[in-house]
């Protein structure tokens, strides 16, 4: 295996557990949990970075812990395998009638790691397939990086081409098909159409993204929007984006928007979106708040 894999533990604070780790040291086995902390963001949002980022769950039920409790609603969701250790003085939940999971003392570990090794086996053998299969909806470490050079180096010197190029390999690295450009001259076409089957209850399909680079201002936005609203009138498309890039780093946040499914990016705000929660929560977000405010 060229990774490593990595999990999740979900345990309540209260919980030893350096003979767990000591045994995820032994297969090579990668961890972290919510104690590892870390600043700037919320509870529910940690957790939810950090499951999505694990390639399995191990979680400890002891007792009625709400925290592991809540830690394998997230993971269910996001439909990471779980390794479920219950303690035997402990009533199994309901909830697991479905699931696998072993009953320990959690004095005696031999089973334990052998069940262990048998779940990450297969893990690894599938997880090749998995990300074959799935959706990739965000942006790598280094993925994000390279494209925000490219940003800061065209938000001083504008190049419309390297801008859709740009924009293009970005829409391609998250896996958004059917890209087209539009080879039409100015107002006689949006920029660019998107399809994304996922975003269709919020957004309809296509969706048309506009591009606005130099030296903008709030006029220039608004004509932007003014004609992406008539080709949505005239089409099947619920939905658009603007994408602008100011020469002097400028924001149009606090335009108020004439249709709430046009939403409104700088580009590098668009790309650290992207980077941080996904194309698809980045534009269901930005639109919640559009049509509700701040929240």
């Amino acid at each position: 295996m060229k990774h490593k894999l990595n999990c999740y533990i979900s345990a309540p604070a209260n919980f030893d557990l350096t003979r767990l780790e000591s045994l995820l040291n032994s297969q090579k086995i990668e961890y972290h949990s919510f104690y590892d902390f870390s600043i700037g963001t919320t509870f529910s949002d940690l957790i939810r970075r950090k499951i999505r980022e694990s390639d399995f769950v191990i979680a400890v039920l002891q007792s009625e812990n709400s925290n592991v409790l809540f830690e394998l609603g997230v993971a269910e969701g996001l439909k990471k395998p779980t390794f479920i250790l219950v303690d035997k003085e402990y009533k199994v939940p309901f909830f697991l009638d479905t699931k696998f999971y072993y009953q320990t003392n959690f004095k005696d570990l031999s089973l334990i790691e052998l069940a262990l090794k048998n779940f990450v086996q297969d893990i690894g053998s599938r997880k090749k397939n998995i990300l074959k299969k799935e959706e990739k909806d965000t942006l790598s470490v280094d993925e994000t990086t390279n494209t925000l050079a490219r940003i800061s180096n065209l938000r001083k010197n504008p190049n419309e081409r390297e801008i859709f190029s740009l924009i293009k390999d970005t829409f391609s690295r998250i896996d958004i098909q059917n890209v087209s450009i539009s080879e039409s001259t100015v107002d006689k076409g949006v920029d660019l159409i998107i399809r994304s089957k996922n975003l269709t209850p919020y957004f309809g399909n296509p969706i048309f993204v506009e591009v606005k680079t130099g030296n903008l201002n709030a006029q220039r936005i608004l004509q932007a929007e003014q004609q992406l609203l008539k080709y949505l009138n005239h089409s099947e498309a619920k939905g658009a984006i603007i994408l602008y890039l100011d020469r002097d780093n400028k924001r149009f946040e606090n335009i108020k928007t004439i249709y709430n499914s046009i939403l409104l990016f700088d580009l590098e705000d668009f790309i650290n979106g992207i980077a941080s929660d996904g194309f698809e929560k980045t534009l269901i977000d930005k639109r919640n708040k559009s049509v509700h405010g701040n929240f």
